[in-house]
């Protein structure tokens, strides 16, 4: 599958591989395909009280903190029962040092509506930060 191509067939003994991507997609059923693959499943995150837990725990390792408010609108994002939403939303926030910024910012990561959506959103703000001016990237 072309999702793929760029992973050599055989990668060396020393070396290891996470991939991230959800159960069923193209990349999953390619990886899944390979006898050099454990695919672990990770469930889906139900409880807004584990939620809120990984969050606050994932942020508290970088000694940074929500609100209340900031954490709920978070937990109640559409995708928040998807660990790799979460992480990489929190991933993202913690790198903030303006808490003015991070209202709007959260709002917008808690609106997107698919993980693809989400990392576009992510990119976007990468560019204009760093000062790329969006010049043969395709959109």
């Amino acid at each position: 599958m072309r999702e793929m191509s760029w992973l050599p067939n055989h990668l060396p003994a020393s070396c290891r591989l996470i991939v991230s991507c959800p159960e069923g997609s193209a990349v999953h059923e390619a990886l899944a395909q390979r006898l050099d693959t454990l695919v672990i499943t990770s469930p889906p995150l139900r409880r807004d009280y584990i939620k809120a837990d990984m969050v606050k725990q994932h942020l508290a390792t970088h000694h940074k903190s929500l609100t209340e408010r900031q954490l709920e609108m978070i937990i109640g994002a559409r995708l928040s029962h998807l660990p790799l939403y979460l992480t990489t939303v929190v991933n993202e926030l913690r790198v903030f040092g303006g808490f003015e910024q991070l209202n709007g910012y959260i709002m917008k990561y808690s609106d997107v509506e698919s993980l693809h959506e989400l990392w576009t959103t992510i990119v976007t703000r990468w560019m204009k930060e760093y000062g790329h001016d969006g010049d043969g990237v395709d959109g």
